[in-house]
């Protein structure tokens, strides 16, 4: 849970600019052990196939050591690459998170009478040697709230799990762009891009945040990740909330874009055989 002895409340200031800009950003808002461990946790998935594979280990608590990781792993293997991905959005440390008090109280100083998940977390790794031929790389200008459907004032929180600065592919949002509703969109391989002309380059700012910092975000609010970065690897990942109690959400019974099912088919054939679960069950830890 996060103890952070400076963490500041989501006053009614914090409030405000959330109302009039859309978003706000946290300071110091997580401690730093914690975001340490759930870092930790993510790069550890990445690292058990390095060694399956046999490929060279960096050390991922350095910028360099941890691209070296992600890189050499999704050159060699993208489709084993993009599984360690989808497993780290499973990790306890993260979900344990996700449904922490204080992000609960939060997101009810913010105005979410009864903040409610919206979907499993997001983890995002960016940089520009790591980009999958027609799939999702960099994000262009979009609205979360597409991909919600849920209750109007649902919110997002962002948490990076490194330092971001201009040169590391800083989300970058338009203040205010919340209060002007669902845009239209067009086609792109990651998600529907807004194509709106009163959203210009020029409205675009970056959020350089540090690691324990949490940014808010309105599901309205059009933002994109930026292309300027380095070879470092920027990670962060996106919590999601809706409000149970907004009327257009109630009156909606709930309704949810989400789907969740799975193959009945099994991935390996004549796997697993008897002799392999006996050994698993045979064998007790001391």
């Amino acid at each position: 849970m996060p103890t952070s002895v400076d963490r500041p409340p989501a006053n009614g200031e914090l409030r405000r600019q959330y109302l009039e800009e859309g978003f706000c950003v946290l300071k110091g808002f997580l401690p730093l052990a914690q975001v340490q461990q759930i870092y930790d946790d993510m790069m550890s998935i990445f690292a058990h196939q390095l060694r399956r594979l046999g490929l060279p280990e960096a050390d991922w608590r350095t910028p360099s050591g941890l691209s070296a990781n992600l890189v050499t792993l999704f050159r060699t293997d993208m489709e084993t690459y993009l599984n360690c991905a989808r497993q780290t959005q499973l990790l306890p440390s993260i979900h344990t998170l996700t449904a922490c008090p204080e992000f609960v109280d939060v997101l009810k100083s913010l105005g979410l009478d009864e903040p409610i998940i919206s979907t499993k977390p997001v983890c995002h790794y960016m940089t520009g040697a790591i980009k999958v031929p027609g799939g999702y790389n960099f994000t262009p200008p979009h609205q979360d709230w597409r991909s919600m459907q849920g209750s109007l004032d649902g919110a997002v929180i962002w948490v990076p799990l490194v330092d971001i600065d201009t040169d590391s592919y800083p989300v970058e949002a338009v203040p205010g762009s919340h209060k002007l509703g669902l845009l239209d969109t067009e086609p792109h391989a990651a998600i529907p891009a807004v194509s709106d002309p009163r959203i210009r380059d020029e409205d675009y700012i970056p959020l350089l945040v540090e690691r324990g910092d949490v940014g808010v975000f309105n599901g309205f609010l059009v933002h994109r990740t930026s292309e300027r970065g380095d070879d470092r690897v920027r990670v962060a990942m996106s919590l999601r909330y809706n409000n149970a109690a907004e009327p257009s959400y109630v009156a909606h019974g709930y309704a949810t874009p989400y789907k969740y099912g799975y193959q009945l088919e099994l991935l390996f054939e004549n796997f697993p055989t008897e002799q392999q679960i006996h050994r698993i069950f045979s064998n007790p830890a001391s």
